[in-house]
């Protein structure tokens, strides 16, 4: 709950337009998305293509623009009933015969394609558009702290982790770099 309050106040969101689903959230709004990479407790962000199950084969072959090497690397498929090998064959062999240009490596491709299935949707991404964030605990779930201020360099660094073990610290003196992690 800390962690869904944080994300809707950071991209000032409507109930509506985030869903959890499982491990995932999926958000609806397409604005501006960079915030969360500064909300602990967030691990990586994607920016997905979504896509009806009957389409997937589609989907995938929009996201090649010029990369002559791909992959598909796809998760089992409950709806379908299909496994990821099976997914990764099918989508594989339809941007082969759409495409007779691009070929298939496992090891080094240009553009390793992502699928995963939530709820009665396909969610395609790059791999390579996977965005890195802080991790950690969400704020809140770590109890308070107070942090007294002697070194400014120290104790930035000893609020950010704390920040990012879940604390919310109150300082003796402003430290204007954790304002951006608030």
């Amino acid at each position: 709950r800390k962690l869904i309050r944080s994300i809707r106040q950071a991209l000032n969101l409507q109930p509506n337009e985030l869903i959890k689903f499982r491990n995932r959230y999926i958000i609806l709004k397409e604005d501006s998305i960079e915030n969360l990479g500064k909300i602990f407790g967030i691990i990586f962000y994607i920016k997905c293509v979504k896509s009806d199950l009957d389409k997937i084969n589609e989907a995938a072959l929009s996201m090649i623009k010029k990369e002559k090497t791909f992959r598909i690397s796809a998760k089992k498929s409950i709806l379908l009933n299909k496994s990821s090998q099976n997914i990764n064959e099918e989508v594989g062999a339809y941007i082969l015969s759409k495409n007779p240009d691009i070929k298939v490596n496992l090891n080094n491709p240009e553009i390793d394609i992502r699928i995963e299935e939530l709820g009665n949707k396909a969610f395609i991404y790059k791999a390579s558009d996977i965005k890195k964030c802080l991790g950690g605990l969400p704020i809140g779930t770590g109890g308070f702290v107070n942090l007294i201020v002697k070194d400014e360099i120290n104790s930035t660094v000893a609020g950010f982790l704390l920040m990012k073990r879940g604390c919310v610290i109150s300082l003796s003196k402003d430290l204007s770099l954790l304002h951006k992690f608030e």
